[in-house]
């Protein structure tokens, strides 16, 4: 027995007895059982019992006979062959389904796994993911190969099923192979009928599927962003005003990711409690002037870095920060925090107002085209807001999110290589489209492989 046997026979955690011809006997124990064996001239039949794919078939015939050039044909473009054409001849396990093939490679003892499946047009991708399930892999063969030095490999072939690499890809069904053009599904678990949440549309593309209420909740969402960004800078430009009004220069300007009012004042040398005693005197002519009637009820100022707006509709923070190298002076910063129930009031006025129309939609991702009805992602709301004059000002309020509304209807998809498509849509749903979860740096080395095979530029001169 060769060494590569022994390998496989101590992983295993089995002893053995070796049946020469078609397969081993082996015990553990008082159990025995047989490991059935398979070579390049009865691999094919093997595969077609476990209800492979007969293109993936081919693939693996091709393969395990190391005769990848044969295997070109195969691929839905170049760029997945040079990949494939890349990968080690041995792979330490190889794991089939009905539409995928999963070799796994170790590497300083990590495993990476290679994903090969069929996109509409019957040719095949390449996919490297991060994680993939063998929970409940079943045990079928063990492929036999020798080499020119005479050396046998052994590489045992799993049988599992499809959704063992939907969970590895990142998707809970594959709408692309499947007959079944229809969006959403559902499944019983512990007695209640659940949706599934995501589903592979076209090549890499992925549908995330929620309740259609997700859409006007994200619309909401942004909404509170903008109408907060608003009436802080309203606020920050009112004490702005009334810093000026005292003789101090300020600016608005960001810090820590979040608007304020800053200005430089306080020497180096002054100790806490000096500048504390000018802060208290800072806090009770702004408590006195700053006006806030329009937007909220309460205010509370704090000596602090950082506070919410717990228990008060608006908290301003006054703090200082350390002097900058070269400058004598320290940093005095003023940062507004607006509530949320402030904050969600202004907002659901602003969404009793808006009115939307269902319409054709059509959006790009690469070079895949979607065609679909339903609301828009993107648009734009006038709201009127109050101003830093103690009035009221018309503010554009740009919507635009990676969330669609889809209604129930057609959806249609295009790709030059995968073609068209259509699917079912049986309710409203919101929506998000991603692609398939990929290992770090794949795509970085796809799209090595890409410019690897742009031709020469000096070539094109002469052309």
């Amino acid at each position: 027995m060769s060494q590569c046997e022994r390998r496989r026979v101590r992983e295993i955690g089995l002893t053995e007895n070796i049946n020469p011809l078609f397969f081993y006997v082996m015990k553990r124990g008082d159990e025995r059982m047989e490991i059935p064996v398979v070579n390049w001239w009865n691999l094919t039949d093997t595969l077609r019992e476990m209800d492979l794919n007969p293109i993936l078939c081919k693939l693996l015939y091709h393969y395990l006979r190391r005769e990848k050039s044969k295997a070109i044909g195969l691929f839905t473009n170049q760029i997945h062959y040079t990949l494939f054409k890349q990968l080690a001849n041995v792979p330490t396990a190889i794991y089939v389904s009905q539409n995928y093939v999963v070799l796994q490679f170790n590497i300083y003892d990590r495993p990476h796994f290679y994903v090969i499946g069929i996109n509409t047009d019957d040719k095949l991708f390449v996919n490297k993911i991060r994680n993939f399930d063998r929970l409940g892999a079943k045990f079928i063969c063990e492929y036999h190969h020798k080499d020119e030095d005479e050396d046998e490999c052994v590489i045992p072939i799993y049988l599992v099923s499809d959704q063992n690499i939907y969970q590895g890809m990142g998707f809970d069904y594959d709408v692309e192979r499947s007959s079944d053009k229809t969006i959403p599904k559902y499944y019983k678990y512990n007695d209640e009928e659940r949706m599934m949440s995501s589903y592979r549309i076209q090549g890499d593309l992925v549908l995330r599927v929620f309740d259609e209420s997700v859409f006007f909740e994200t619309v909401k969402q942004l909404i509170a962003e903008q109408v907060e960004q608003i009436l802080t800078r309203v606020i920050l430009q009112r004490i702005q005003m009334i810093l000026s009004d005292l003789g101090i220069s300020s600016q608005i300007t960001t810090r820590f990711r979040r608007e304020c009012v800053m200005f430089r004042a306080f020497p180096r040398e002054k100790s806490f409690d000096e500048i504390r005693y000018y802060f208290e005197n800072l806090i009770a002519m702004l408590n006195r002037k700053l006006y806030i009637k329009d937007i909220a009820e309460s205010i509370k100022f704090i000596i602090a870095f950082d506070s919410d707006a717990i228990g008060y509709d608006i908290a301003v923070n006054i703090f200082e920060e350390r002097a900058e190298f070269g400058q004598r002076f320290e940093t005095t910063v003023i940062r507004v925090s607006i509530s949320r129930e402030i904050i969600n009031k202004f907002v659901d006025k602003i969404m009793s107002g808006i009115t939307l129309d269902q319409q054709d939609n059509i959006i790009s991702r690469g070079r895949h085209l979607i065609r679909y009805y339903g609301y828009p992602s993107r648009f734009t709301i006038l709201a009127k807001l109050p101003n830093s004059a103690g009035g009221e000002e018309e503010y554009i309020i740009p919507i635009n999110m990676n969330v669609l509304h889809i209604a129930k209807g057609k959806m249609y998809l295009y790709h030059p290589e995968h073609k068209a498509a259509e699917i079912n849509i049986m309710q409203n749903i919101a929506a998000e489209i991603t692609n398939v979860q990929l290992d770090d740096g794949f795509e970085e080395r796809m799209n090595y492989i890409a410019i690897k095979s742009l031709p020469d530029s000096r070539q094109l001169l002469l052309l």
